[in-house]
């Protein structure tokens, strides 16, 4: 791939992820008593469900303003990462135990169909990592000044 096209190919990444945290982030504001239930019957987070369910959708947010600027985009990218990767661990832990209230879109797809949803933006989160190293200034080599002969 060439320079710009790595460019254009990042930010794509970039603005998929941003806009799926932020509307992930919202439905658990929406629905904030469901996903409240949700986590509180959930193996492992029933003592801390009460500031997971502010923790999560926040973090998802600073993770989307992150990919938002610039100068964060890549610390955001490998919070991605990391945040895709506790959810697919989560989500086979505790396996089909809890039902999974997703809202909006999310809701019609099955545990293995969001499963692979996640994948898909895991996938997505390391390509534009990968991009955003593979980016990188041409930078040209100082050279030192020519020496100044008197003759």
């Amino acid at each position: 791939m060439t320079h710009s096209i790595r460019t254009w190919f990042a930010k794509i990444v970039s603005l998929i992820v941003m806009i799926v945290l932020i509307y992930a982030a919202l439905n658990k504001f929406i629905f904030h008593t469901i996903f409240k239930l949700e986590l509180s019957i959930t193996p492992g987070f029933t003592g801390i469900s009460n500031y997971l369910t502010w923790i999560i959708p926040g973090t998802e947010l600073m993770i989307a303003l992150g990919l938002f600027l610039h100068k964060t985009k890549t610390i955001a990218l490998y919070s991605c990462v990391v945040i895709f990767s506790f959810y697919l661990i989560s989500m086979f832990k505790v396996k089909f135990l809890v039902p999974h209230i997703r809202g909006g879109i999310l809701n019609n797809l099955s545990l293995i169909q969001y499963a692979a949803v996640d994948i898909i933006l895991l996938i997505l989160s390391l390509s534009g990592l990968l991009c955003r190293y593979l980016i990188k200034p041409f930078k040209e080599e100082k050279k030192d000044p020519p020496d100044i002969v008197f003759t």
